[in-house]
Order: C-alpha cells, then structure tokens, then sequence
C-alpha cells in the first residue's frame, strides 16, 4: 500500500513545490471598475459620511466621492465591478459589509 502511494506523494510535493517558483500577477483576474462619466447618475445603494466628505457606492462597482454632498467625483481603481450594497466608516477607513 505504502509503495502505491509514494509516486502520488512525490510528484504533489514536487508540484507544490514548482508553484512557488511561478510569477505573481498583481492583477490576477481583477476588473477594475470603469470610470464612466455619468456614473455619479448610476444606481447608488449607501452613502457614508468620513472625515473627508461622502462615499457613495453603487451598480458595477462605482464609488462615488463628495467633498460637499453636492458635487460627485467618481473614485479610480476601484478593483471590482460588482454592485456594491452597503458602506461604512470607521475609525478613518471604508469597509462593506
């Protein structure tokens, strides 16, 4: 039994081994959301208050910032483009939940 295994046993070791010599991709399968101009008229779902003004998220993975809750400028590198549902502030840094 012993000796059917260790072939298995060698080549996954083997190969969890050659895996840590593989590049990294810092943007391995990430779709930024599109800045779009008309995105602070998309569909927004939750607004927060930060320290610094408004964020408002929404439809395809806008975020959406105002200094004065009256003028919206749409973040950059957003790394999603999935509607986002809900935020919140805390302690200076965004979360979803």
């Amino acid at each position: 039994m012993l000796r059917k295994l260790r072939l298995p046993l060698i080549i996954g070791a083997l190969s969890l081994f050659a895996l840590q010599w593989l590049p990294a991709d810092d943007n391995m399968d990430v779709e930024y959301a599109q800045i779009l101009p008309l995105a602070p008229e998309s569909m927004l779902l939750d607004v927060t208050r930060t320290s610094r003004g408004f964020v408002a998220v929404g439809e395809r993975g806008h975020v959406i910032l105002s200094t004065d809750g009256k003028s919206w400028v749409q973040a950059d590198n957003v790394p999603t483009r999935a509607t986002l549902t809900n935020v919140f502030s805390l302690g200076g840094r965004l979360y979803q939940r």
